[in-house]
This record gives C-alpha cells, sequence and structure tokens, in this order.
C-alpha cells in the first residue's frame, strides 16, 4: 500500500491501468498492479494530440454559417411561396427599357413588364422557370412547385458533381449570380446565355471546366458570405489548369494546339490572374498573366479584324448573331487580357507583352449587343483616338481606349526622364498632343450621364476616373522637369493646374458614390486614387490635403479585399508610423 509521502513518477501510465481508470505507480517494466494481477504490462509513450486538427474549427464555422444562410433563404421563401426572386441579367436592346432589373427583386410576378420580358432570352439552367412571358393570376398556383423545386437541392443543378462536400449546388448557383452580378461589369467577356447552356450541359470539356472554376473563384472572392471558400476553390482552379496542360502535351502537338486554343482555357487564366491580383499580389499575378499573355497571342486574338481575314458580321439572322456572339466573345478577352497588361505595368512601370501597335481587333461591342448577339460595326483602336466627332463608345470600349491613352503618357513620363530636358520642343510637342487626346475623351465622356449607372456598372466609374488619373500623370510628368526658360515654366504651371483641377474632380467622384460596394469596385481602382494621392500631397493648399485624405481614407476601405489597396496604403502609413 502507498504511503502519504507516495509521489508518481514521471512518464506515462499503462495501458492497463488506463483501463480500469487506477493510478498507476509507472514503474518499468512492469507496474506494481499488473505485477498483482499477473497481467502483461503495456505502456504506450506517444500518442495523438487531443482537440480538432489544425484549421477544422475554421472549416466548421464556415460550414455552419453557409447552412445558416441556405436555411435562412429556405424559411423566407417557405413563407411566402408567392414570392419569387427572379435574377435578371442587365440585357438592353435599342428601344427597350428594363431599369432596374439587374439589381432588384420583384417581389411579385405580376410587377414584371410583359414588354421587357420579350426581350429577356436568357434562363437559369440551375433553376426551371416555367414561361413568363405572360404571367396572369392562373399561373400563381404553380409557384408553389417553383418554390419546392427550387429548394430541392438534388435536383437543382444539371451540372456534374464538384465532389466538393463542402459546396452544394445551390450555392454553385449563387456564385454564377455573384459573377455576372459583380465580376463580369470588370471582366466582361463571357457570353452569359452561352455559359449557362455549357453550364447546364453534362459533358463539359475541361477547358470549360475550367472556365467555371475560375468564375466562381473570382466570384467567391468579391462575396463576404463565401470569402471562405476562396482558397478551396483556387486550388481547384489551378489544379484543372494544370490537367489541361498535361492533357494538351498528351494529346496534342504543339502546331495543332497553337492554332486552336481553346478561348475558355485563355478566359480561365485571365480571370484567374484578375482574383491574384485582388487577393494575393501583383508578382503572383503578373506571373499568371504572362501565361495569358502568350496564350492570347497564339490564338492570334490581337488581329482578328485584320484586313487579310475574313470577320464580317454578316445580316441579321440566328447563324449571323450566333458567329457574331463567338467572334465578339474573342474580341473581348483580347481587350480584358490588353486592359490587364497596362494596368499591372503602370505602378512599377514593367514593359508590356500586348503593345498598342500590334492590335489589330476593334472595340467591343455594347454590353447589349454582346448578350443578346445582336451585329454591330465597332470601331478600330486608332479610328476610336483620331476620330473627332461626338461618338461615344460603351464603358468597356471606353476603358481600352483612355488605358492606351494613359499607357502612352506613361510612354512619354519615361521617355522625358531619359532625356533630360535635352530637347524641350520634342517633350512639349508630345506632352501637348497626349493632353489633347485626353481632354478630347474627357469631354465625351461628360455627354453621357454616369450616376444612374455607376450602380450597376462599375466600369463607368472606373473610366471616369481613368481619364481623370491621365492628366493627372501628365501634371507630375511636368513637375518632376527642371525648367529654366519662363516659357517652359509658365506652361509647367499650366499643366499643373489641369492636373489639380482633374484631382478635385475624382474627389467629387467618390464623394458623389458614397454607397460604392468595395466588392464591385474594381480591382485597379487603388492605382488611380494613389496618383491623384501622390500628387495632391505635393500641394501646399488645406484643401488638397483634405481632398488627399479623403482619397486616402476610400483605399484604406479597399485593403480589406484588395491587396492592392492594402500595399498601396502600407506606402503611405510607414512614414507615418516611423515619425511617431
Amino acid at each position: 500500500m502507498q504511503g502519504p509521502g507516495w509521489r508518481q513518477k514521471p512518464g506515462f501510465a499503462c495501458e492497463e491501468c488506463r483501463r480500469r481508470k487506477a493510478r498507476c505507480d509507472r514503474q518499468q517494466p512492469q507496474c506494481g498492479s499488473c505485477a498483482e494481477s499477473g497481467v502483461k504490462c503495456i505502456t504506450v509513450s506517444q500518442r495523438p494530440q487531443r482537440g480538432p486538427k489544425k484549421g477544422q474549427l475554421e472549416m466548421m464555422r464556415t460550414r455552419i454559417a453557409m447552412l445558416e444562410r441556405e436555411l435562412k433563404q429556405s424559411d423566407s421563401q417557405i413563407k411566402s411561396p408567392t414570392l419569387i426572386d427572379v435574377p435578371m441579367p442587365t440585357v438592353t436592346m435599342p428601344g427597350t427599357s428594363i431599369t432596374g432589373l439587374e439589381n432588384s427583386s420583384f417581389t411579385d410576378i405580376n410587377d414584371i413588364p410583359t414588354d421587357s420580358m420579350s426581350h429577356m432570352s436568357l434562363t437559369h439552367p440551375y433553376l426551371a422557370w416555367p414561361s413568363l412571358e405572360t404571367p396572369s393570376s392562373n399561373n400563381l398556383p404553380e409557384l408553389d412547385i417553383i418554390v419546392e423545386e427550387h429548394l430541392n437541392l438534388g435536383n437543382v443543378s444539371p451540372i456534374k458533381s464538384t465532389g466538393d462536400p463542402e459546396i452544394s449546388n445551390l450555392m454553385l448557383a449563387d456564385l454564377d449570380d455573384i459573377y455576372f452580378d459583380r465580376a463580369h461589369n470588370i471582366c466582361p467577356m463571357v457570353h452569359q446565355q452561352r455559359y449557362f447552356t455549357m453550364a447546364g450541359q453534362a459533358n463539359c470539356t475541361l477547358a470549360q471546366e475550367c472556365l467555371t472554376s475560375a468564375m466562381r473563384t473570382l466570384a467567391a472572392a468579391m462575396s463576404a458570405p463565401y470569402r471562405g471558400l476562396v482558397n478551396m476553390l483556387y486550388t481547384k482552379t489551378c489544379r484543372l489548369l494544370e490537367e489541361f496542360r498535361q492533357a494538351s502535351r498528351m494529346e496534342a502537338s504543339w502546331s495543332t494546339l497553337q492554332d486552336n486554343v481553346p478561348i475558355e482555357y485563355i478566359q480561365s487564366w485571365l480571370l484567374l490572374a484578375h482574383y491574384e491580383s485582388l487577393q494575393m499580389n501583383e508578382w503572383q499575378a503578373l506571373l499568371t498573366a504572362g501565361r495569358a499573355f502568350r496564350l492570347v497571342q497564339m490564338a492570334r486574338l490581337h488581329d482578328i479584324d485584320a484586313l487579310d481575314k475574313t470577320t464580317a458580321i454578316g445580316t441579321p439572322g440566328s447563324e449571323a448573331d450566333d458567329r457574331f456572339a463567338l467572334l465578339e466573345e474573342r474580341r473581348r478577352t483580347f481587350w480584358v487580357a490588353y486592359n490587364l497588361d497596362c494596368f499591372l505595368s503602370w505602378r512599377n512601370e514593367w514593359p508590356l507583352t500586348l503593345y498598342e501597335d500590334m492590335v489589330a481587333t476593334r472595340l467591343p461591342a455594347p454590353e447589349a449587343n454582346f448578350q443578346n448577339s445582336h451585329p454591330v460595326n465597332t470601331d478600330s483602336l486608332s479610328e476610336a483616338l483620331t476620330k473627332d466627332g461626338s461618338t461615344t463608345h460603351s464603358p468597356f470600349a471606353e476603358c481600352g481606349v483612355l488605358v492606351t491613352l494613359h499607357s502612352r503618357c506613361m510612354a512619354h513620363r519615361r521617355a522625358s526622364s531619359r532625356e533630360s530636358g535635352k530637347d524641350p520642343g520634342g517633350f512639349w510637342d508630345r506632352h501637348s498632343l497626349l493632353a489633347e487626346a485626353v481632354e478630347r475623351r474627357i469631354e465625351l465622356l461628360a455627354q453621357t450621364p454616369m450616376t444612374p449607372t455607376i450602380e450597376r456598372d462599375s466600369m463607368v466609374f472606373f473610366t471616369h476616373m481613368l481619364a481623370h488619373s491621365a492628366v493627372i500623370c501628365l501634371g507630375i510628368t511636368v513637375q518632376r522637369m527642371a525648367w529654366q526658360a519662363t516659357e517652359h515654366q509658365r506652361m509647367a504651371t499650366a499643366y499643373e493646374q489641369r492636373a489639380s483641377r482633374a484631382a478635385s474632380e475624382m474627389v467629387r467622384l467618390v464623394k458623389g458614390q458614397p454607397s460604392l460596394s468595395c466588392f464591385k469596385a474594381h480591382p485597379f481602382l487603388p492605382n488611380l486614387l494613389a496618383s491623384a494621392i501622390t500628387f495632391l500631397n505635393t500641394q501646399d493648399s488645406a484643401d488638397d490635403q483634405a481632398d488627399a485624405q479623403l482619397l486616402l481614407r476610400l483605399l484604406r476601405d479597399l485593403r480589406d479585399v484588395n491587396s492592392l489597396a492594402y500595399d498601396t496604403c502600407l506606402t503611405y502609413d510607414k512614414p507615418r508610423l516611423s515619425s511617431l
């Protein structure tokens, strides 16, 4: 029997004492209890760590939040079986008004205008809605069946299972809606009807699976409820892209792949680069985008409308319309790549991959014409830059024109730094030509109202900011030069004043959009804000300093969802922290 002063020896209790829940004296090679009972004494010195595995709690919390969200959606639909939420694409045709459909939820089916629905040819493959062209009270009893089918997750999606038990088909449908509501305004290159038709097929190609996964990855990054899924979706997208690369090496020769690069494969890499610039860093995004740019060149998307090619849109008709939609999707894929190349090079002034002089692809058509497959002729880039008329382009096309002008302004700055004032005449010739071209674009943009469309199209806001940022770039260029002649100093002062007015206009635009969602903001908006802040910080006026602080607050609001905004904020916060 153990005395009152007895203490346990360090070590592990044997298995028999653990089973009997008895105190073990931990003698080796056999404890006292096992010796008395004649049982073999076994001691296990290594045991697995107790508690949940690393990351398991976070995964469970994310899963619980998603389930709660689905339950709330299910409860709201069960309590109101006659109330449905019909996701409407933002598609309009000339002479047709569908104002507000893209962001509104009709509380009653009878509120949907019949004349608007007659132009809507897009249907969601996940939800088998009946025809809504002629709603009447006779159709209302069928809504119970609609809601029941909506809530039945087993029959919601015809897409094959992804193998990820954490993501239901209803969540995948929601991610697709989020993509076309938010990400599509930034990368408007996917035809909505063709995508949903493709997504509804059971035998999608590997390139199409890559595109679907990339779209949902970017959509998850632009949605608070799904941000917990971005790592899993990003890993899946990378795996699918690698599988396609391996399959291409096995099944096709280099010459065959060079002439037949699937457009979905190129789009996947572009969307992945946008995701990485938004969530990771510019370096990783640049590496990914570099692969996409080379694929664009391999597919010759930069000279779709070259003179030696037949790209006529033909007369309106189903066959011509389909041909136009396919061709326009390729055009838009190029312009997304072209813009991304410029965006990634501006901050660090890296060399471009897709140069302006190689572009023989016309500007993208308006969004309504693209989504409704309505053929229309558009200007080339050179025509848009030299035309003096009052013609305005779609926000996406105008963005391509302004991106080109902004890149010219950056090239002008680099050339001026190399010349170091050796040829002031040549400098001012280039500078005045660029300033006139940018001012002409600003005058054209002023003819189109911005306020009614900004909530549903962040590209409109970004395009206006981009135009004023080009003026600021020219102002910073003359600011960095040391001018000796009085005439040159007077001209430099005039251009600095123009830049000051452009910065004030950017501040006015920001103040006019107080409800701009951080998830809908353009991923490269921080570059434009940083340019304005840098210029305003060189001014002595108290108003200019206040404007710089306002833009900096917007930049800080974006840093939680935008890695570029986060990195840019660090450059402004470091001097302030070091002075404390």
